[in-house]
């Protein structure tokens, strides 16, 4: 079984808040309230019995944010009598000997010019109201056996308000800490005021193996007469039954 390795710096070791968790352990709650029947017909299924959706949701690991980060985004101060961006990452620790001894957290926000993604009115930039994109610091360095990289999304089907950039990173031979940009999930006139803690998870990761694929073409003539046949023979599960594979994160 493939390993994959979460290092940090020894003075964080034990911070258990910041560490990595598998996705497994945080199940959104919107899912674990949604009923697997809709109806006391046991043919009405709901999203809890599909597990594609499933496998989305454990798939991989979270990492949790290392620092409080608190948000005011596209709200209106009455003092400045205008709309204003503030975020602000907690503190946690002297910023000069965190930087001296590689702990990559900072108090202060670093961030990419908006022009490296188009401009205000380019995709990113709209939703950052046109300023600039800011990235969070992850303190942790994430390696992967030869052969293999990581995806890095937004965690899925978790609701947040704002997402990082996903990305593609070979974590085999790229040794170094990676931050990640975010931008904000908002519609034009809507706010954000909020503080999210350390240890909320912000990014899914998914090791996979790099290999070459080509794409082919094919024709049939009949659709689905097997599936169609085992789905008649049975009332629900039919999925999770014939055609899945476990999968396993640990």
């Amino acid at each position: 079984m493939p390993d994959i390795k979460f290092t940090i710096h020894q003075d964080l070791v034990d911070e258990e808040k910041l560490r990595p968790i598998p996705a497994k352990v945080d199940i959104p709650e919107w899912f674990k309230k949604v009923p697997k029947f809709q109806t006391p017909n046991p043919k009405d299924l709901s999203v809890k019995s599909c597990v594609p959706v499933l496998d989305s949701i454990t798939a991989g690991y979270l990492l949790r944010l290392p620092q409080d980060l608190f948000l005011k985004i596209n709200f209106y101060e009455e003092e400045l009598k205008e709309k204003i961006n503030l975020i602000q990452f907690g503190q946690g620790l002297d910023g000069t000997i965190s930087q001296m001894k590689g702990y990559n957290l900072n108090a202060h926000t670093e961030e990419h010019d908006v022009k490296q993604v188009g401009g205000p009115d380019s995709l990113y930039g709209k939703k950052n109201f046109g300023k600039n994109i800011p990235k969070i610091l992850n303190p942790w360095t994430i390696t992967t056996p030869p052969g293999y990289s990581c995806l890095f999304i937004p965690p899925m089907h978790r609701e947040s308000k704002f997402s990082i950039l996903p990305g593609i990173v070979d974590t085999d031979t790229y040794n170094a800490k990676i931050n990640f940009p975010f931008v904000f999930n908002l519609g034009k006139d809507e706010s954000l005021n909020k503080l999210y803690r350390i240890g909320t998870p912000y990014v899914q990761v998914i090791p996979f193996k790099r290999q070459e694929w080509n794409m082919s073409f094919n024709t049939h003539k009949d659709i689905g007469t097997k599936l169609g046949f085992l789905h008649n023979i049975r009332i629900f599960d039919i999925y999770k039954r014939k055609f899945w594979s476990k999968k396993i994160w640990k």
